[in-house]
């Protein structure tokens, strides 16, 4: 599934479009034409590389401007030969190929799906760069280590966990507090308080 916001939300940065020139009077045609070749390249490297067989996954292609040439990203849990399927795709293609393996948290980025919050992946939309996020910061902030709910799309820790680093983390007390719930008010000792809480 690939999400993309049209606009970004309230606090959002959004990411601002390349201009690659001035327009002119060819330029929809081009843009059309441009989609359309997109995704008749998807198609053809999905095709190649269900064919193989080989433990990569297609990810994206990018063009160069000018359609000279395509970069094809894929993932991979191991290293792969793909000479073969380089091979295949330049001249199915008819264009200079470039493969670029991804990681997981580029494969995340790349294909920009939902995060558990519903909203697309910060990494997609606004980060512009991959936090640092190590089990102590997890630990710290008492929250669950177990992998469906510390783990991002992407298998690794997710990146909002080091939202709390900055400003809240020195107001961050470990004594509890007086919750109030819809079975009255109680004692949630150990929980961590922030300002206003």
């Amino acid at each position: 599934m690939r999400v993309d916001e049209a606009t970004p939300r309230e606090g959002q940065i959004g990411r601002v479009p390349e201009t690659i020139g001035k327009a002119d009077q060819g330029s929809p045609t081009r843009t059309a034409r441009s989609l359309r070749t997109r995704e008749e390249v998807r198609s053809i490297c999905r095709r190649h590389f269900a064919a193989r067989n080989l433990h990569m996954r297609f990810v994206d292609v990018d063009f160069e401007s000018g359609g000279r040439g395509a970069t094809i990203f894929f993932s991979s849990d191991e290293k792969v030969d793909f000479r073969e399927l380089h091979r295949d795709l330049c001249r199915d293609l008819r264009m200079r190929v470039t493969m670029h393996r991804l990681g997981h948290r580029d494969e995340a980025k790349r294909t920009g799906t939902c995060g558990p919050c519903g909203r697309t992946l910060c990494c997609k939309s606004f980060l512009p760069g991959f936090p640092t996020v190590s089990v102590k910061l997890v630990k710290e902030q008492k929250f669950p280590l177990t992998p469906d709910r510390s783990a991002g799309m992407c298998g690794r820790l997710k990146c909002c966990l080091a939202y709390e680093t900055g400003e809240a983390a020195p107001s961050r007390s470990n004594c509890g507090g007086c919750r109030l719930t819809a079975g009255g008010a109680g004692d949630a000792p150990g929980e961590p308080r922030l300002p206003g809480s």
